[in-house]
């Protein structure tokens, strides 16, 4: 991705037009290579995604899976962000979910509650239970014996429960309010204090005297200095559903 971002860049420097071949063969590139969050959505938002196979998964009786191709989206599917699963103490292992490529379509069967992967059976789950806008979609490890998937499906506010509804979009059973979507938008995350990536306050020094003074007056806002024309914002509204 860096690699196409910076011929992208080189080519615009040498003034070529968007119309030159080459220009639109990186955008092309890039486009492909981009990676947008999968998350909880309203039911009526225009984020939502709409699966291309709905019926397919909905019916359950295709045992070699159906990738998770997009309707709403074409040329998108639900992909994995890494090709490994993270591990974190409190968290276990888990992969985050994301909308990409459709060449790396995820390829799942559903058994009217688990959205599970083929290729090792690690099935969809909303993070931390949270059923509410905005929170992200991942894959856990999944039930390896009857205990273990009676378990999983109590498990945290029925994460791992989804229906696919008929207009081809997917719902927390436990939430059906909600549904898949997407984000255009970057998400913040943590990264190295020297990473190119990190975020810089535009208005840090006013920033630095607010902290130092009492004055609640006058709200900054948090423009970033290091992606012009960006800012730091909530990707939802804080609306608590009722599930």
């Amino acid at each position: 991705m860096d690699c196409f971002s910076k011929a992208y860049q080189y080519l615009k420097f040498a003034d070529f037009p968007s119309t030159h071949p080459e220009v639109t063969r990186i955008v092309r590139y890039i486009d492909t290579a981009t990676l947008f969050p999968l998350l909880l959505v309203a039911k009526n938002s225009h984020q939502r995604i709409t699966l291309k196979h709905s019926e397919s998964l909905r019916s359950g009786n295709v045992l070699s899976g159906v990738p998770l191709v997009l309707s709403s989206h074409p040329g998108r599917a639900i992909v994995p962000l890494k090709n490994d699963f993270d591990h974190y103490p409190l968290l276990g292992y888990f992969c985050f979910l994301g909308i990409g490529s459709e060449e790396s379509a995820m390829k799942v069967t559903h058994d009217g509650d688990f959205i599970t992967r083929i290729e090792d059976g690690a099935v969809m789950n909303v993070v931390s239970g949270w059923l509410q806008e905005g929170v992200d979609l991942s894959l856990k490890p999944g039930p390896r014996s009857e205990k273990e998937r009676r378990e999983q499906l109590k498990m945290t506010n029925g994460s791992r429960r989804f229906v696919i509804n008929e207009d081809g979009t997917v719902s927390p059973k436990n939430c059906q309010n909600l549904v898949l979507g997407l984000c255009f938008h970057p998400k913040l995350f943590l990264v190295d204090r020297f990473s190119q990536n990190r975020a810089v306050f535009k208005n840090i020094d006013v920033l630095l005297k607010k902290k130092e003074s009492d004055d609640d007056d006058d709200a900054v806002m948090l423009e970033l200095l290091s992606h012009p024309n960006f800012a730091i914002t909530p990707i939802s509204t804080l609306v608590k559903h009722q599930c």
